[in-house]
C-alpha cells in the first residue's frame, strides 16, 4: 500500500515530464545547430563590432577610388617637384635681372646670357603653371600618406567586404539564435532531469499495473482517516503483506484440521481415562484402538508452530509458554518424541510473535481470512492441551 500511495504522488509529476519528453525529444535535434551556431556567437559578435569600420572604410574606398584615378597625375607631377623646385631657387636670380632687361648697355653686357634667359623664360610659364598647381599637388601629397596607408588596408577591407554578405546573414539569424540561446537554458536544465525522467519511465508500466488499483484505492480512500491512523504500522504491514499467501495457502487445510478436530471430543474423552489406564494398564485395546490415529494427530501436529506464527490473535501465548516450561520434563521422559525437534525449533519464534502481537488489530482487519483463523484458534488451546499427552500416549 505504501508503495502505490508513493508512486501515485509522483504521477503528477511523471506525467508532467512525460509531456516535457515531445518537447525535449524536438529540441534536443536542434541541440547540434544552436551549438554550431553558439560557436559562431564570438565570431559575428566579433565581426559586428567590425561593421562601423569596414562602414567607415567603405565610405573611404569611393574616395580611394576617385582618388586613384589621379595618381598617375599626381606621380607625374611628383616627378617634377625636383625640377620645379631646383627652378623655384632660380625665380628670385631671373625675378632680379629681368628689370635689368629694359637697360640696353646692361643688355649688352648680359647678351652672352640671352640664351640661357630666353631657355629659362620659357621655363617660366611652365613653372607659373606649374607653381599654381603646387597648392592642389601639396594637397594631394596630403592624400598621399592617406591613400598610401589605406591602400594597405585594401585587402583587409576587401576580405571584411567579402565577409559583409554572412555578416547580414548571421545577423539576421541573430534573433534565432537569441531565441534558441533562451531555450538552452530550458533544455540544459530539462537534460539533466533526463535520467530522472527516464528512470520513471521505466516505471511506468509498474504505474499503469497499479492504476488499475486506483478505482480500488479510491473506494477504500474513505478509509483514510483509519489509515491514517494506522499509517505508521503501514511499513509493517507492507513487510507481512507478502506473507498473506502462505496464511492463505495454509488456510486451505483449515477444513482438514476442523475435520481431524472431530476426533479430539474421542480423544478427549479418552484422555480423562488415561490416569486410570496409566495406572492400571486395562484399557489397552482402547489405548492401540486410539494410537492407530497418532501419525495423523503427529502429521497435523507439526502445523501447529505455524499456525502460531501466523495466527495474528493468538491466545495459545500463555498456554504455550507454560508448556514450554515442561519441555525439559518432555524431554527427560519422552527421549523418542518426534515432537521434540520441531517445538524446539518454533520456541524461539514466540518472541517473535509476542512482540507483533500489537499488530494483531490492524492485521485483524485488512485479513479478511482472520475470522476463519480467529475461530480456528479457539481450537489451538485443546490441541496444545492434548500435545503434551502425546509422550503418554505413545
Amino acid at each position: 500500500m505504501h508503495i502505490i500511495v508513493y508512486y501515485c504522488t509522483l504521477l503528477p509529476i511523471i506525467v508532467h515530464y512525460y509531456l516535457l519528453l515531445h518537447i525535449i525529444a524536438y529540441y534536443c535535434t536542434l541541440l547540434p545547430i544552436i551549438a554550431h551556431y553558439c560557436t559562431l556567437l564570438p565570431i559575428i559578435a566579433h565581426y559586428c563590432l567590425l561593421l562601423p569600420i569596414i562602414a567607415h572604410y567603405c565610405t573611404l574606398l569611393r574616395i580611394i577610388a576617385h582618388y586613384c584615378t589621379l595618381l598617375p597625375i599626381i606621380a607625374h607631377y611628383c616627378l617634377l617637384l625636383p625640377i620645379i623646385a631646383h627652378y623655384c631657387t632660380l625665380l628670385r636670380i631671373i625675378a632680379h635681372y629681368c628689370p635689368l632687361l629694359r637697360k640696353m648697355y646692361i643688355i649688352a653686357h648680359y647678351c652672352t646670357l640671352l640664351p640661357i634667359i630666353a631657355h629659362y623664360c620659357l621655363l617660366l610659364s611652365i613653372i607659373t603653371y606649374c607653381c599654381t598647381l603646387l597648392p592642389i599637388i601639396a594637397h594631394y601629397c596630403l592624400l598621399l600618406s592617406i591613400i598610401t596607408y589605406c591602400c594597405t588596408l585594401l585587402p583587409i577591407i576587401a576580405h571584411y567586404c567579402t565577409l559583409l554578405p554572412i555578416i547580414a546573414h548571421y545577423c539576421l539569424l541573430l534573433p534565432i539564435i537569441a531565441h534558441y540561446c533562451l531555450l538552452l537554458s530550458i533544455i540544459t536544465y530539462c537534460c539533466t532531469l533526463l535520467p530522472i525522467i527516464a528512470h520513471y519511465c521505466t516505471l511506468l508500466p509498474i504505474i499503469a499495473h497499479y492504476y488499475l488499483l486506483l478505482h480500488i484505492i479510491a473506494y477504500y480512500c474513505t478509509l483514510l482517516p483509519i489509515i491514517v491512523h494506522y499509517y505508521l504500522l503501514l511499513h509493517i504491514i507492507a513487510y507481512y503483506c507478502p506473507l498473506l499467501h502462505i496464511i492463505a495457502y495454509y488456510c486451505t487445510l483449515l477444513p482438514i484440521i476442523a475435520h481431524y478436530c472431530l476426533l479430539l471430543s474421542i480423544i478427549t474423552y479418552c484422555c480423562t481415562l488415561l490416569p486410570i489406564i496409566a495406572h492400571y494398564c486395562l484399557l489397552l485395546s482402547i489405548i492401540t484402538y486410539c494410537c492407530t490415529l497418532l501419525p495423523i494427530i503427529a502429521h497435523y501436529c507439526t502445523l501447529l508452530p505455524i499456525i502460531a506464527h501466523y495466527c495474528v490473535k493468538c491466545t495459545l501465548l500463555p498456554i504455550i509458554a507454560h508448556y514450554c516450561s515442561l519441555l525439559p520434563i518432555i524431554a527427560h521422559y519422552c527421549v523418542k518424541c518426534t515432537l521434540l525437534p520441531i517445538i524446539a525449533h518454533y520456541c524461539p519464534l514466540l518472541h517473535i510473535i509476542a512482540y507483533y502481537c500489537p499488530l494483531l488489530p490492524i492485521v485483524a482487519y485488512y485479513c479478511l481470512l482472520l475470522s476463519i483463523i480467529t475461530y480456528c484458534c479457539t481450537l489451538l488451546p485443546i490441541i496444545a492441551y492434548y500435545c503434551t499427552l502425546l509422550h503418554i500416549i505413545a
